[in-house]
């Protein structure tokens, strides 16, 4: 992937928060509700996905420029 491509994320949790992004210098654009089937939200010490073949988590997408997604 190059560097000045954009990319869309599913982004759960505390990340699907367009606002809070923008605070940190992000810039995700295209925002919108997704759900993504065959996974479910283990909560730690952080929101991860698991499979669970019966599951469905809640999510965004947004897209996003590649940069930021690997910074």
């Amino acid at each position: 992937m190059n560097v000045g491509e954009s990319v869309t994320v599913f982004f759960y949790g505390l990340f699907m928060d367009a606002d809070a992004l923008h605070r940190r210098g992000f810039n995700p654009s295209s925002t919108r509700i997704a759900r993504l089937e065959g996974y479910a939200l283990r909560i730690g010490e952080r929101a991860t996905l698991v499979q669970r073949s019966s599951s469905v988590t809640y999510g965004v997408l947004m897209t996003m420029p590649w940069h930021e997604i690997e910074r």
